[in-house]
């Protein structure tokens, strides 16, 4: 019978542990080759040092690799020195099961709310924000072949319906019953598994479920109030005013999409952002006031307030 190995934080030297975990990241959930290994720079970068907590568990169902992490507030960044070591696209895909993570890479950016899938391309430069923290299951995808776009582009699906839903439940189920697989079942499993995900991914590629995921309408929308994120009136009837909409049918898309409300989702940006500018050593000159003002919070006091129940810190 099979089981799935587990390594955690705790368990990587304390000196080094963010490094390691940073090595762990590529090597146990995302299975990436030696040869992209030694080109890749990664980093994460806790937003509380002190009390960071990650934990992997993974293992093999036939030619399938399954991981399940959980990380407390963090940024993941993966940069390349040499670019021509891994030319091409590799994909894996991204479930989120908690917590929420901010994706961009090639420009283009992903929010994950639970129940919702990313499909990321590993080959290319990539920044992963997670504010309150994270569990996803990580699916790697190299060998396989799927009709994509070019290198750099995320894909959004959601999980609510259909074949998406079948596989979120699918990859749950493997988890949670891997122990009592035999070899050969997970080997059926895992051909299973990637027989659904083939076909999900290409119903959602394909433009059939492009009514539910509205990639381009719901990037307009996240630039717009990318854009304006600054400002303290920010609301949904202003962003609604910017692309000529009602504002009932802003906050239903956004519902829809992501899965929370508008004002929920600048309010996360906002903390994201502040907890990115304070960990960068460009910002060190600016009082933690400064930036918070400049993301658009109005009040120190309110700010403090959220950034405490964010990430456990001020």
């Amino acid at each position: 019978m099979n089981q799935l190995s587990i390594l955690s934080t705790e368990q990587l030297p304390a000196g080094e542990r963010m490094a390691q975990w940073a090595h762990c990241i590529s090597l146990y959930a995302g299975q990436t080759s030696a040869v992209v290994r030694q080109s890749e720079q990664s980093s994460v970068e806790p937003y509380n040092p002190r009390g960071f907590r990650g934990r992997l568990e993974f293992g093999d169902l036939g030619d399938l690799h399954i991981c399940r992490m959980m990380a407390s507030p963090h940024r993941y960044r993966r940069t390349f020195r040499d670019t021509d070591t891994h030319a091409g696209s590799s994909w894996t895909l991204v479930l989120q099961e908690g917590g929420v993570s901010h994706f961009e890479q090639g420009g283009n950016s992903v929010m994950l709310v639970p129940n919702q899938f990313a499909l990321i391309d590993v080959n290319q430069s990539l920044e992963v924000t997670s504010s309150k923290g994270c569990e996803q299951i990580i699916i790697p995808l190299e060998g396989q072949r799927f009709s994509l776009g070019g290198p750099g582009r995320l894909y959004h699906l959601q999980a609510e319906e259909g074949l998406p839903r079948m596989l979120r439940s699918m990859l749950n189920d493997a988890l949670a019953q891997y122990s009592s697989l035999s070899y050969r079942a997970s080997r059926s499993v895992g051909d299973a598994l990637l027989g659904v995900l083939e076909s999900a991914i290409e119903q959602c590629c394909s433009g059939e479920d492009k009514e539910k995921t509205k990639p381009s309408l719901m990037a307009m929308i996240q630039a717009c109030i990318e854009e304006n994120l600054h400002d303290p009136s920010l609301n949904a009837e202003n962003i609604a005013r910017c692309l000529n909409w009602s504002s009932r049918s802003l906050h239903r898309h956004f519902q829809n999409y992501f899965g929370c409300t508008f004002g929920d989702y600048v309010w996360q940006r906002r903390l994201s952002r502040c907890a990115e500018q304070m960990l960068d050593v460009s910002q060190f000159n600016r009082s933690i006031t400064e930036i918070a003002f400049g993301v658009g919070f109005s009040s120190s006091s309110h700010f403090s307030r959220s950034f405490k129940e964010a990430f456990g810190m001020t």
